[in-house]
């Protein structure tokens, strides 16, 4: 994974077309997986098993080229639509998946540029694109 040059492209359905309405250079991915505790009563250990994989992104600075995409991305938080988070290396698409948007937020500074924040879930998992050759 590049360190340099890692980006997010949000995409929502806007009448049948997916449009990008945002794009982030400066995000935060988590993952964490579940535990299924499988201990008995009797000991005095743990037995665990594997459950299941959440993958969260934390989204600052959100930038959005224009009024009507950042209204698309409301939209789709108000609707609790799923968005498409496409991430993209040096300008190439790697992987993208689809995700709710499970808060956002707008941060509106005197003589300072408007930029919002937004918290995302991953559903399902991530599909890597494939390179044309």
């Amino acid at each position: 994974m590049a360190i340099n040059g890692s980006d997010l492209m949000l995409m929502v359905d806007v009448a049948g077309t997916a449009t990008l309405v945002a794009c982030q250079r400066s995000y935060t991915w988590n993952a964490q997986r579940s535990e299924i505790d499988m201990s008995c009563k009797n000991e005095d250990v743990s037995r665990v098993s594997v459950g299941r994989l959440k993958e969260t992104l934390s989204l600052e600075s959100l930038y959005a080229p224009t009024d009507a995409a950042y209204l698309a991305l409301v939209a789709a938080f108000n609707a609790n639509t799923l968005i498409t988070v496409t991430e993209e290396e040096d300008g190439d698409p790697v992987r993208s998946a689809n995700a709710l948007i499970t808060s956002i937020g707008k941060a509106a500074p005197l003589d300072g540029g408007v930029t919002f924040s937004a918290n995302l879930t991953i559903s399902g998992a991530w599909t890597l694109v494939e390179e044309e050759e």
